[in-house]
C-alpha cells in the first residue's frame, strides 16, 4: 500500500511540475532561460515580425540589444497578428530612444523581461530611423 500511495504521489508531483511549466508566467517557467535568438534589422518607420507564433505558445523575451542609427531613433516591442502584427496589437514597450546613437541593452538572457501575448507574433516598429540588433526569446 505504501508502495502505491508513493507511486501515486510521485505521478501527481511531475503531473502539477508539468502543470507549472506550461504557464509561462509561473516562477518554474522563467527560471529555464531563453534558447533562441531573433535578429532585428528594421528600417525606417516601418514594422517586422522578429518571431512567428507557434500555436498554444507565448514569446518570452529573455533579453535585448538594439542599436539605432541616429540621435532620434526610436523602437516599440509589440504583439499581435496578421502583416506584422497590425491586428490586435498590444504594445509592450514605450517609444524607446536610442541614445545618442547608441545602443539599448536590457535582460540578462536567464529570465524573462517581456511577455508577449497568447497565440500572436513578436514584432518591433520604428518611426525614426532605422533599428539593429538581437532578440533573446523563448516559446
Amino acid at each position: 500500500m505504501k508502495k502505491l500511495f508513493a507511486g501515486s504521489l510521485v505521478l501527481l508531483l511531475l503531473a502539477s511540475l508539468v502543470i507549472e511549466l506550461q504557464n509561462p508566467r509561473s516562477v518554474a517557467a522563467q527560471n529555464f532561460g531563453c534558447d533562441r535568438t531573433a535578429s532585428i534589422s528594421v528600417s525606417l518607420g516601418s514594422s517586422a515580425v522578429l518571431v512567428a507564433t507557434r500555436p498554444g505558445t507565448t514569446t518570452l523575451v529573455c533579453g535585448f540589444v538594439i542599436s539605432g542609427d541616429t540621435i532620434t531613433t526610436t523602437a516599440v516591442f509589440k504583439s499581435g497578428t496578421g502583416t506584422t502584427c497590425g491586428t490586435g496589437t498590444v504594445s509592450h514597450t514605450g517609444a524607446m530612444r536610442m541614445p545618442d546613437e547608441g545602443s539599448i541593452v536590457f535582460g540578462t538572457g536567464v529570465a524573462p523581461v517581456l511577455f508577449g501575448e497568447y497565440n500572436t507574433d513578436f514584432c518591433i516598429t520604428t518611426a525614426t530611423g532605422a533599428v539593429t540588433g538581437v532578440l533573446l526569446y523563448r516559446q
